[in-house]
């Protein structure tokens, strides 16, 4: 019979477990370890780019009386490192960088391991906790949405709203910087891809104008790497420059990442617009500043829209959406201005909460849970990480399993995908099932029908449910029913061209250009499976997933980069560093590793080539490019295997 492991080994495991745990978790999010018995405690708050505060009770917080801490206890209290508590709750004046318990703010990059045994030595040494499984925890986000960490083996604790005030365990006191606006740090700019973000932050100092320094941060990248590698090697994953004098000079350390102009934008800060579309210009062109210009264009709008009630009344003369129902017999127009996707967002997720039959519909358009029963438990809007944004994730639970599985919804009216968006929504989702919200997803498209014909790269999302057949679903409902009659067509015309204002660039040059790489493809390349294209103006890459390539666990494909000079052979959700050793015995020659965002792609250079009349100088170029593109395909093909061992090996173990 096997005896359970000694306390000592279990602690050691506590100590490896909750290291990852604190490492996953985002600005805002906070974990409590707790005694079950006395009111001992240990709480963490990340606190984004501020770091993290730890937190441990002091006497003023621990119950029973017979509990409480003596003076040695005290003393061995900073001894490991702890600060001492600086006054009691409701006492004057309040020390705003204090706390009524032992504390510690830590600066980034934390280093979690050291963290986590700082915190086991004092539950173990001062509070007397003889084992792990006196224990429970508490994980949640500021919102109140509960976290799991199965990771932890520990019970997690039962919530009572009726517990006083004065024993209550978290979240953690504000970082005492925030919101102080001697030392305010602004967003200049910022962009995204996947696994993090760059920045300029800039500060005002009154009359004195402006400095400005450059960060980083790829956190999200640590959960991928944080079982092989020490958390020393943390620092990589996040940096600042030196404080500048000129937006300019900051900008070039952006430089260093050539393809920022290419990433998502963010934010820019509403007093210097001006400055950094004038520095996209200098960079990417025209064209590249136009699609920043739309970018914060949609933002500004999208805010404006979401802010106040009647929403753009300057956009609709031009841009006017009528839906039409009848109420007590009288027809009635209802007027709205632009439908943005979030009015579908909020419409989609409202019947998600209150209509199980809608929601048992929107499963059977999914390839995954098509046929199963479950109930929706929960319904997210807008959730968002240094990845991006999920426009909607529905969580779905079995009556009877009590298995618990999600969908991951992006809503699509017009607007562009974002680079490697559907990738993304994949990685949120398995960051998710880290924390044990969850065991299983798929990533689905909700647009207009027409929408994946003319965005090739729409084909990666698992499934896709167009809004014509969501309005028919209304239609299908009580025909005498107002409410349904009103959202079918409030959803029928946001699918309409025409309504949303919005038709694709038919571009000769384009179409003449990937009309005739088409048609190369097909008959000198036909390893490609290319698809008959349907190209936005000036567009000079492709991708080609063959039916042979997954898309699950991570999705597998070939891009073509031509404005760029290169093609890659991409691996979703993967770490290069940890992907290249385990490949590089059967790379050939010209063939090397490179990190794409969150994704890690073999690539090989190409001549680089842009949309122009063509001649046989530019169709030598694409030849040289698709060539390449099935070079890969068949280097894939003959070392799937290992390719596929090497890219799971390259995430750390759920």
């Amino acid at each position: 019979m096997e005896q359970q492991p000694p306390a000592g080994k279990e602690w050691d495991r506590l100590a490896d477990d909750l290291a990852v745990c604190l490492a996953d978790l985002s600005e805002d999010e906070f974990l409590i370890l707790s005694s079950k018995r006395e009111n001992y405690f240990v709480q963490f708050a990340a606190q984004g780019q501020f770091g993290m505060r730890i937190e441990a009770a002091s006497n003023v917080y621990v119950e029973p009386p017979e509990a409480v801490l003596a003076a040695d206890e005290y003393s061995a209290m900073a001894e490991l490192g702890w600060k001492s508590p600086t006054g009691v709750p409701g006492s004057e004046p309040r020390d705003p960088d204090g706390s009524p318990n032992f504390f510690l703010d830590l600066a980034l990059p934390v280093n979690f391991r050291r963290v986590a045994d700082m915190a086991v030595q004092t539950l173990r040494q001062v509070y007397r906790i003889s084992h792990p499984g006196q224990l429970q925890y508490r994980s949640f986000e500021s919102s109140g949405i509960e976290i799991r960490f199965p990771i932890l083996r520990l019970k997690r604790e039962a919530r009572n709203p009726e517990t006083p005030n004065n024993i209550q365990r978290g979240p953690c006191s504000e970082h005492p910087y925030r919101g102080n606006p001697a030392v305010r740090t602004e967003i200049i700019v910022q962009v995204g891809c996947d696994g993090g973000s760059i920045t300029i932050e800039g500060k005002r100092y009154g009359d004195t104008g402006w400095q400005f320094r450059m960060v980083r941060n790829e956190m999200a990248l640590y959960d991928d790497c944080a079982d092989d590698e020490v958390p020393e090697d943390m620092v990589g994953f996040l940096e600042h420059s030196d404080y500048l004098d000129s937006l300019g000079e900051a900008l070039k350390l952006f430089d260093k990442y050539p393809y920022w102009i290419d990433m998502y934008v963010i934010k820019v800060h509403p007093d210097f617009v001006d400055d950094i579309l004038s520095e996209v210009q200098s960079r990417g062109g025209t064209s590249a500043e136009a699609r920043w210009r739309e970018a914060l264009n949609r933002k500004r709008k999208e805010s404006e829209s979401n802010g106040h009630e009647g929403g753009c009344e300057g956009d609709s003369e031009s841009i006017v959406r009528q839906s039409r129902v009848r109420s007590s017999g009288q027809e009635v127009k209802i007027t709205v201005p632009r439908k943005y996707e979030r009015d579908i967002d909020l419409l989609l997720a409202e019947e998600f909460a209150v209509s199980p039959s809608f929601a048992t519909w929107f499963l059977e358009q999914t390839n995954a849970f098509k046929g199963i029963q479950a109930r929706v438990i929960e319904v997210g809007v807008s959730r968002s990480d240094t990845t991006g944004e999920s426009d909607l994730v529905v969580v779905f639970e079995e009556p009877d399993s009590g298995r618990r599985f999600a969908l991951q919804i992006e809503d699509k009216i017009d607007a562009q995908l974002q680079p490697e968006q559907e990738a993304r929504y994949r990685l949120r989702a398995q960051a998710a099932i880290r924390k044990g919200q969850y065991s299983e997803f798929e990533v689905v498209l909700c647009s207009p029908k027409a929408y994946p014909l003319t965005h090739a790269e729409a084909s990666g999302f698992d499934s896709c449910v167009h809004y014509e057949a969501v309005s028919e679903f209304f239609k299908s409902q009580r025909l005498n029913d107002v409410r349904c009659s009103y959202r079918a067509e409030f959803v029928a015309t946001a699918a309409r061209k025409l309504s949303n204002g919005w038709t694709r660039i038919d571009d000769p040059v384009t179409n003449t250009f990937w009309r005739t790489a088409y048609e190369i493809a097909c008959k000198e390349f036909p390893d490609l499976e290319m698809r008959e294209p349907q190209f936005a103006k000036g567009q000079t890459w492709v991708d080609f997933r063959p039916l042979d390539m997954p898309t699950r666990p991570r999705r597998t494909y070939v891009g073509c980069k031509g404005g760029y000079g290169h093609v890659d052979l991409t691996f979703g959700a993967c770490l290069a560093r940890l992907f290249a050793p385990r490949v590089s015995a059967v790379l050939e020659k010209d063939m090397f590793v490179q990190q794409t965002g969150k994704a890690t792609a073999i690539r090989i250079e190409v001549p680089s080539f842009e949309i122009c009349e063509l001649d046989d100088a530019v169709l030598t170029k694409v030849r040289a490019a698709f060539g390449a593109c099935v070079r890969l395909i068949q280097f894939y093909r003959q070392n799937r295997m290992l390719l596929d061992e090497a890219a799971a090996a390259s995430l750390p173990k759920p």
